[in-house]
């Protein structure tokens, strides 16, 4: 009797600890977001340029590099015809400085977020 209540015993646990795992690859936790790029949380593009510029605030985001580059416009001229007629802001996590303990994805996330803000941005600050 208590070689069968052992054997019943061991089966309950590898069977839940089987059901566990399973659980976990189903539905994996959320990585937390890093404070640099804490903003991102409930960030929208499209509506973040809208609110801005009902605001009549028209600046472009634009990295903090040597120089100052202005997210998806590659023309040089282009950049400086923007940067003097919209304006610029920079955003928390898009500097010249990479945090190599960060996972890419979340600046890579954050410059998509720019890229898709400046697109709706430069066509709301050209028609002003």
């Amino acid at each position: 009797m208590k070689r069968i209540c052992l054997m019943v015993t061991c089966l309950a646990f590898t069977l839940s600890g089987c059901n566990k795992s399973e659980q976990a690859a189903e539905s994996p936790m959320k990585e937390p977001i890093p404070a640099p790029f804490s903003w991102l949380m409930n960030a929208d593009a499209s509506a973040d340029a809208n609110a801005y510029s009902e605001q009549h605030d028209y600046r472009l985001i634009a990295l903090a590099n040597r120089g100052t580059t202005v997210v998806g416009v590659d023309d040089p001229a282009e950049q400086l015809r923007l940067k003097t007629a919209c304006g610029i802001r920079h955003v928390e996590g898009l500097g010249d400085t990479v945090d190599k303990r960060l996972d890419p994805k979340w600046r890579k996330q954050a410059l998509d977020y720019a890229k898709a803000f400046n697109q709706t941005m430069i066509a709301k600050c050209e028609s002003k």
